[in-house]
């Protein structure tokens, strides 16, 4: 009967242990598989000085560490040699340690590399290659600062680590870090990383690089192909890590939608830590718990305290919070999901947080009969005014405001008019006096919006948006002024100008005033709109990117065509009541007059 070559090894592996015991046959296989020295169990490099023992703080002599860090690495690496994941993810609650223990995984990562006699050869690469572990963040300093100088500080604190340093007398700054061509780099954008070895990466606070479009996305897929073109192994295997590590934003962030992508992948291991999890050795927590419905798309979170609230919701939205959390969590439910939870809601980074209010304000259907217009380019008889049921818009004759966001080729054409319909007042905190204050705010409403875009794939003509301000005109509609944002809108605007309209140049992207102004009409139930499911995905999408108020990436799923229209239509209103009447804020004497007419 022949015998498998399984039992042969296991035979031969046996033999090995009789002889030099189980330390001594892992060492020696090393050495045959290419090690130039045995690398530690991840125990032993979490807890020996020579490698991070120093990294850690101490108490009885006793190196303290989080329990729930400490099990996700030892999932991570069940021997030094093997990992059955190439990617893991992170996430969760801010004062989590995230980053650190990142960085913890990939410097695991580079003490296996170093232990290699020639990395180069062990993983077929050129014997010139520099192999490079990459630390990225949202800008370069931010690396360099979050990542970096905590993995050199690490470096220096250890005997392994500093043995392995690159001590080239003629070494040059741009020289690796280590010897055998190892190096650590750092980087926020793809490009930075373009013809470069890279082993494994960190991205860090994945959620938040937006400096440029599509910034996590490029970094991650960039460096993703760069692991994979040169160290794939069989089975798709690979030898370090993508270590994604990032704070919650709400679930339109990157992370939130790579999870999404990854979940089911068995290499893919993910970590989301809600802060009481990471304290929970500190003793600190009575065991009370209370629920909070952390929100969907169409209702706002809440801190659950009749449960009659929670019957038809998801029971994946109900978490449980540790009862020493209900102040924070009653007082500010966005932030403490976000930073206390560790929970990506729809609303945390939106910049209109509350989806209730911003349907509330959507009560009337649009008096237009498409939700979405394919104007003809050449057939003059397809014109705008016809697509408006031109008797269901209000009688009201207060002057109305439109607004005209021109699309490019392919993109839509906003159009929103709207009217100042009277006032109300609104209790304020004033943080110069620390004092509430009453304040009166107009009240505006939306009379319609078009979404309009040139059939065919043509792009909208300009001159069938001239043709319906006449056709209002014609009909009584009594325009108040007409304003518009890019480059093609001033010579427009001299054109309605030279046939009576009084016109104005508004940019919802080089300021965001309009757009804060809008917001505060929503939140404070100011907003009397109209239905309409295109302006209610853009309005409950805007996110502030830092210039601006802009929509999440990609072009193809999200807009703000129509809100960009409404923004810029209710401040050009806004702003020309304050300067009619030479005020700063509230133009209470102004409403008064157009109330009493």
């Amino acid at each position: 009967m022949p015998v498998s070559l399984d039992t042969t090894y296991e035979h031969m592996l046996e033999n090995l242990i009789a002889k030099v015991g189980a330390t001594g046959a892992i060492n020696y296989l090393a050495r045959q598989a290419g090690y130039r020295q045995c690398p530690p169990t991840i125990e032993d490099f979490l807890n020996n000085s020579d490698y991070l023992g120093n990294a850690f703080p101490k108490k009885d002599g006793k190196i303290q560490h989080r329990q729930v860090w400490y099990d996700l690495v030892k999932d991570i690496f069940p021997n030094q040699f093997y990992s059955p994941y190439y990617e893991v993810i992170v996430s969760g609650a801010i004062g989590t340690g995230k980053s650190v223990w990142a960085s913890i995984i990939m410097m695991y990562d580079i003490c296996r590399v170093l232990c290699l006699e020639n990395p180069q050869n062990y993983y077929g690469v050129l014997p010139s290659t520099r192999i490079v572990f990459a630390t990225v963040n949202i800008t370069v300093k931010q690396a360099k600062d979050v990542l970096y100088e905590q993995l050199i500080s690490w470096i220096m604190e250890s005997s392994f680590f500093r043995s392995f340093l690159n001590k080239n007398k003629n070494k040059k700054a741009t020289d690796a870090l280590f010897i055998n061509r190892i190096d650590i780099m750092l980087a926020s954008r793809a490009e930075q990383t373009t013809g470069r070895a890279i082993l494994g990466a960190i991205l860090d606070e994945a959620n938040f690089q937006s400096v440029v479009k599509d910034q996590a996305a490029r970094n991650y897929g960039s460096i993703l192909r760069r692991v994979e073109s040169r160290f794939l192994g069989k089975g798709g295997s690979l030898p370090g890590h993508m270590i994604l590590s990032s704070s919650k934003s709400d679930e339109s962030g990157w992370l939130q939608g790579h999870i999404v992508e990854v979940k089911e992948n068995p290499h893919v291991l993910i970590k989301e830590c809600p802060i009481w999890e990471d304290k929970k050795d500190e003793g600190i927590y009575s065991g009370q718990t209370f629920q909070v419905f952390i929100g969907d798309d169409t209702r706002d979170p809440f801190v659950v305290k009749d449960q009659d609230n929670i019957k038809d919701v998801d029971p994946q939205s109900i978490i449980k919070v540790p009862i020493e959390y209900y102040g924070s969590f009653d007082g500010d439910i966005f932030k403490s999901l976000q930073e206390i939870a560790g929970c990506g809601t729809f609303a945390a980074k939106k910049f209109i947080p509350s989806v209730e209010l911003i349907k509330e304000c959507q009560i009337r259907p649009n008096p237009v009969t498409k939700e979405v217009i394919e104007l003809s380019f050449s057939d003059q008889s397809d014109q705008l005014i016809n697509y408006i049921l031109f008797d269901k818009l209000s009688k009201d004759r207060r002057p109305r405001f439109i607004h005209i966001d021109l699309g490019i080729t392919n993109d839509r054409t906003g159009i929103a008019s709207l009217y100042h319909a009277g006032t109300v007042s609104i209790r304020r905190f004033d943080p110069d006096t620390l004092t509430y204050m009453m304040v009166r705010e107009p009240i505006f409403f939306i009379d319609f919006i078009l979404y309009v875009k040139g059939k065919g794939g043509d792009a909208v003509a300009i001159g069938k948006i001239k043709s319906l301000l006449q056709h209002l005109r014609t009909k009584n509609y009594p325009i108040g002024g007409v304003s518009m944002d890019g480059f093609q809108s001033v010579y427009f605007l001299q054109e309605l100008m030279t046939i009576g309209f009084e016109t104005e140049k508004v940019s919802t992207d080089l300021t965001k005033e309009p757009y804060a102004y809008l917001k505060n009409a929503i939140l404070e139930s100011r907003l009397n709109g109209v239905e309409h499911p295109i302006l209610h995905h853009e309005l409950s999408n805007l996110i502030d990117v830092g210039k601006k108020i802009d929509h999440p990436s990609p072009d193809d799923k999200y807009s703000k065509d129509g809100s960009d229209a409404i923004a810029g239509a209710m401040w050009h209103l806004f702003t020309s009541m304050n300067e009619h009447h030479g005020i700063t804020w509230c133009p209470n004497d102004y409403l008064d007059a157009l109330e009493e007419h």
